[in-house]
């Protein structure tokens, strides 16, 4: 102790830089390092809760883009199926419009190919029956006037010539 004493530094001295450094270091730990250890704690026990929670949500987020994308993808399988559809409808309608107007082309061909057999019908049978007048007309004047062969064929071009259609 005397090298203590040299520099100033004596027993009581020493001891209460002792009780001084107990009472400081008792004070500081109760006032001091318990709380800021216990807000330390808290603190890393929040900072952990909130790492697990964050990490739940960042599971729930990547769940809810994972069903979204999922969703996505049948919704647009939907679509394609659902125009896929609506094109085959539509061609199926297009395709019973075709046949029903060549139907109905066909039946009008036949339409009208039967009222052209009935004109063709009608054209020949007054035909006949001016080519009849015709030639009971000339019949009857060769008759009638029993003349030549000269005679006969002039009385032919003119009975031939003679409108006689609707008279």
């Amino acid at each position: 102790m005397e090298g203590f004493a040299r520099i100033g530094i004596d027993g009581w001295s020493l001891l209460l830089y002792a009780v001084n450094f107990g009472i400081l270091f008792t004070v500081l730990r109760v006032l001091l390092y318990k709380p800021l250890l216990r807000v330390l704690d808290e603190r890393r026990t929040l900072v952990k809760n909130n790492l697990e929670e964050a990490e739940q949500l960042k599971m729930k987020f990547e769940q809810e883009v994972h069903m979204r994308e999922q969703e996505a993808a049948r919704l647009m399988e939907q679509v394609h199926r659902e125009a896929r559809e609506a094109k085959e409808r539509a061609e199926e309608g297009v395709r019973a419009m075709r046949l029903a107007a060549e139907e109905r082309g066909e039946r009008l061909l036949q339409e009208a190919q039967a009222e052209a057999d009935r004109i063709k019908t009608r054209v020949i049978h007054e035909a006949e029956k001016e080519i009849l007048k015709n030639m009971e007309r000339v019949i009857l004047t060769v008759l009638q006037e029993q003349k030549d062969q000269e005679t006969i064929r002039k009385n032919m071009k003119q009975a031939w010539s003679a409108p006689t259609l609707g008279s």
